[in-house]
């Protein structure tokens, strides 16, 4: 007789130096070798990620000590105040009608941790970002209360992310299920969704709204139930100053402004023009909301065809405004797609 797999079988416990393997044996199970973060595949870049507090896993095992099912928490943005909730994966042979179960259980075992960083680290924000094929992770999101900021249009390459067997994550939506064919070239999007902690967010901030989007990011920090001030820009330094990232795997160019100067439109021009030329797929822009007006900047970028991308706390030492610019085919969204009102509201935004 096999290991018991109904969800109250499953012992679900944090990954320790000792059971590290468990985060590449279920990404293998579910993604091959396709899931987009090399370095998940190395317990020791796991157990390394462990150590340094980069990284907190939770798995859920069955009664024979394999790992079934796995929750990540990623400190991998510049500030360590913001963190990803993910992977979020399944073994496929979980029962299809325990799945939605045992995956809650897993957001939820991951919800109480970050709590806990919260105390220890002054962890205060947690962060998803999820392609939109995967509609039973975004319900959960929505039952755990995560508030939509974004959708990233085309930042997951067709190859990656294929899941190995019938997935027990997509389920049928009202439109029907998602599928994704082997031949299907197109790119996926992301649906960002932001879950504050009350005990360490809690503190007022001022952030500058850009004019163009000032009012669907508005209603997103209302969402949010920050405790913003929104107040004019401060003044403008004489040159801007920014950090270039390029995801190789990905095709995913990022320009971040670290200083606003007077400069801004003609250097993030600039940098589209370089990538754009450097066949580039997506070219994401950073804006800083607690510095210098980039309002210039956001009506350039709109100029040159970049759209909103998403809204993110605490990324560095402020809120940030994602722009973005999806130069390759990406799978069309429609509003069945989307889980609550305000994805929808940003779905129209982006279109």
């Amino acid at each position: 007789m096999g290991p018991n797999l109904t969800p109250q079988a499953f012992e679900i416990r944090e990954v320790d130096r000792q059971t590290a393997g468990a985060v590449p044996e279920v990404l293998y199970k579910v993604f091959g070798y396709t899931y987009g973060e090399p370095w998940l595949y190395s317990p020791e870049e796991v157990t390394r990620a462990l150590n340094e507090g980069r990284a907190h896993f939770l798995a859920g095992f069955d009664s024979t000590g394999v790992a079934r099912g796995l929750i990540g928490l990623r400190r991998q943005f510049p500030s360590p105040d913001l963190a990803m909730l993910g992977p979020l994966v399944m073994d496929p042979v979980v029962d299809q009608v325990d799945s939605g179960q045992f995956l809650r259980l897993l957001m939820e075992a991951a919800h109480d941790k970050a709590w806990d960083l919260a105390l220890t680290t002054n962890l205060k924000v947690l962060v998803t970002q999820e392609v939109t094929e995967h509609q039973l992770t975004q319900r959960l999101g929505k039952i755990l209360r995560f508030k939509t900021t974004g959708i990233l249009l085309g930042v997951t390459p067709a190859w990656v992310e294929r899941l190995r067997k019938s997935p027990v994550d997509r389920v049928a939506s009202r439109g029907g299920a998602l599928v994704r064919p082997e031949e299907d070239t197109h790119r996926l999007s992301e649906v960002v969704s932001v879950r504050p902690i009350p005990r360490t967010f809690g503190t007022p901030y001022e952030v500058s709204l850009p004019e163009r989007f000032a009012d669907l990011m508005g209603e997103i920090y209302e969402s949010l139930r920050a405790k913003v001030e929104f107040v004019d820009p401060k003044p403008l330094a004489r040159t801007t100053a920014i950090d270039c990232r390029y995801n190789y795997l990905r095709s995913l160019a990022t320009v971040e402004i670290l200083e606003v100067g007077q400069d801004a439109p003609d250097v993030l021009a600039a940098r589209l023009d370089h990538y754009r030329a450097g066949l580039a797929h997506v070219i994401q822009f950073v804006l800083p909301l607690g510095q210098g007006d980039i309002n210039p900047a956001v009506e350039r970028l709109v100029a040159e065809g970049c759209k909103y991308g998403a809204l993110l706390p605490c990324y560095r030492t402020c809120d940030v405004l994602i722009m973005q610019l999806a130069l390759k085919r990406t799978l069309e969204l429609s509003e069945k797609d989307l889980f609550n009102s305000m994805a929808r509201r940003i779905l129209r935004e982006v279109s």
